[in-house]
């Protein structure tokens, strides 16, 4: 004889307004109440998801405390509790309410969003069987889209936009409102100032949680500041809190060989080893180009990427670029990178003996050329990129010398402030990061070498260490920095070139018709 089923929406409380749901089983009424009121509990029972201590811990916080602030490091499954946390109120908060925000649309509705779906998913498959013997199914409904989900007018789930603080204002709910935001040390006070006065209810809750990329801020104060301090439960996620068997349970935790090559590369000392493994802030903004938080965001976004695939034949055609920073032996990298208009689109690499070998190092960039396609490619053309760029120019590719010790080109403000075009060019790739115009590929070691550019004044010049000086600091090569600066660098010239004429700009195959 079959087991009795006790149809959809007993056990998290997911009534509509018309449908009546018969009362549980004594036996059963504990275990319905611990999955409604524990987050922790409704992972494991419905979506099968086994937790680690530190995402146990946030999650217990959500339920326990009204703000809840996590400092984290890479990989360490924070969108999984963002996740976990959506799903567990939805259905167990009626007339309740989520909105999730972070800096880019891909963080929130592409990353969070995605994983409210997938747990979604797996908690309505999923069925029970509780004490009384009876079998259960979750009765997860409501209409779950893109970036909503709606169960009634007054009980809904929605993503907004962390770029206008207003999107904040004025959600409250009666069964209490859950606000998450995620990669939390990227959005702005103002947001922070408004979402603060939507979770003053007793039911209200906050989570802000993401890596500590930026040393000011309101996310910053919340460990620094004591005011604010004590609004606030406060966690701390670092990846080197993982174990050997947290990694074999949950698939996809960052792995502890990816923490010893970022010490190694780096050193425990240095902000991106801090920010991305230990989940600390970095030390302070310093005499650098580039914030991390500003990296961070050109690498997280791809609503640039998505603009390029809408453009129509009669839109502008941005400038295709490409970037090489030539090999100079032992680990130095050859970089070949590519940029489509304000796009990072690819970039290769290559590092051993095989750098030293001109002629191969020559077909990688024209295999590269061939393949992606560009109006122009810049060269450093120093060292081994003098040979490569002669034979490029002789074969009559579009190549542009880099010379990091020339002059600067842009007149007539460049010359007064820089003291060589490489530190011209970088700056022009920091203002393009700082303000937000430009998008990169995801990739660690292009974060760090952004990210570690000092800069110093000289005879009241500004100057960025040169490769050489990097050397006798004991510093590492910057080579995938140093072809996406020398991309950008190549793209204007060859703007200018379109606009003024190719008269003085030396670019080899610019062809006016």
């Amino acid at each position: 004889m079959g087991h009795k089923q006790i149809r959809p929406g007993l056990l998290l409380q997911q009534r509509t307004r018309s449908a009546e749901y018969p009362t549980p089983p004594a036996e059963d009424a504990d275990l319905i109440r611990r999955v409604n009121a524990d987050p922790v509990a409704y992972a494991q029972l419905w979506c099968g998801r086994w937790l680690w201590r530190k995402q146990r811990e946030v999650l217990d916080s959500i339920r326990l405390n009204k703000k809840t602030a996590v400092a984290s490091g890479h990989g360490v499954g924070k969108s999984e509790i963002g996740g976990i946390a959506a799903s567990w109120w939805m259905p167990t908060h009626p007339s309740g309410m989520i909105v999730t925000t972070a800096p880019t649309e891909r963080q929130n509705v592409k990353i969070l969003w995605a994983r409210i779906r997938t747990l979604h998913a797996l908690a309505a498959r999923k069925r029970i069987r509780l004490p009384s013997g009876a079998v259960l199914d979750s009765g997860l409904g409501g209409e779950l889209l893109i970036k909503e989900w709606k169960f009634a007018p007054d009980w809904f789930g929605v993503a907004v936009s962390a770029k206008q603080p207003e999107n904040f204002a004025g959600w409250h709910a009666d069964g209490g409102v859950l606000m998450i935001i995620e990669e939390a040390s990227g959005v702005s006070d103002s947001v922070y100032e408004v979402a603060n006065a939507c979770v003053t209810g007793t039911k209200d809750r906050m989570l802000a949680i993401g890596n500590p990329t930026k040393p000011t801020g309101y996310f910053h104060s919340i460990w620094h500041n004591s005011t604010v301090m004590e609004q606030w439960h406060r966690i701390h996620m670092s990846c080197e809190d993982l174990t050997a068997d947290d990694r074999k349970k949950i698939p996809g935790l960052v792995g502890e060989q990816w923490i010893k090559d970022l010490e190694k590369e780096w050193g425990r000392e240095s902000d991106i080893f801090r920010v991305r493994a230990l989940g600390l802030f970095p030390r302070g903004v310093g005499m650098i180009l580039m914030q991390m938080d500003d990296i961070c965001y050109a690498m997280a976004r791809d609503d640039l990427s998505e603009a390029l695939t809408e453009l129509k034949p009669e839109d502008p055609r941005p400038i295709v670029g490409i970037g090489v920073d030539c090999s100079r032996g032992g680990e130095d990298e050859f970089v070949i990178t590519r940029f489509v208009g304000e796009v990072q689109t690819h970039m290769e690499t290559y590092v051993g003996d095989e750098t030293s070998d001109s002629a191969l190092m020559r077909k990688r960039v024209q295999d590269f050329y061939h393949k992606h396609g560009a109006d122009i490619i810049g060269m450093d053309t120093l060292g081994l990129g003098g040979p490569i760029f002669d034979e490029l120019k002789d074969l009559n590719y579009p190549v542009d010398s880099f010379v990091a010790n020339a002059k600067p080109e842009e007149e007539p403000t460049a010359q007064a402030t820089f003291c060589d075009l490489k530190t011209e060019a970088y700056y022009i790739v920091a203002m393009d990061v700082k303000e937000r115009l430009i998008q990169l590929i995801e990739d660690d070691k292009l974060l760090g070498q952004l990210h570690d550019q000092p800069y110093e004044w000289k005879n009241g010049l500004m100057r960025v260490l040169s490769k050489e000086d990097r050397r006798r600091k004991l510093m590492k090569s910057p080579d995938r920095a140093e072809a996406v600066m020398i991309c950008r660098w190549a793209q204007r010239r060859h703007m200018r070139a379109l606009i003024e004429g190719p008269k003085g700009l030396n670019i080899v195959g610019y062809n006016t018709t």
